[in-house]
């Protein structure tokens, strides 16, 4: 459940998380995860609702060799940590 509405996809053996189009329930503002493994690393990620509505997602850690991806599909924006 988490996964599905935080967008996480997760791809272990590449080292590699995407962000794709993550979403929170109205009735909740803000979401942390800390120490999220992904194969051999691990990610603080903050996901927080801004003043507009919009959902943003923040890499607060990464440890270890992962690249982040975070994928907006729907305003076609990308942001790569």
């Amino acid at each position: 459940l988490v996964e599905t509405f935080l967008g996480l996809v997760p791809e272990a053996l590449a080292n590699r998380l995407q962000i794709v189009n993550p979403h929170l329930p109205d009735f909740i503002n803000l979401v942390e995860l800390k120490h999220l493994r992904v194969g051999k690393s691990m990610i603080d990620v903050r996901f927080q609702r801004k003043q507009d509505g919009s959902l943003e997602a923040e890499v607060l850690r990464v440890t270890g060799d992962l690249s982040v991806e975070i994928v907006h599909r729907n305003h076609e924006a990308k942001k790569e940590c």
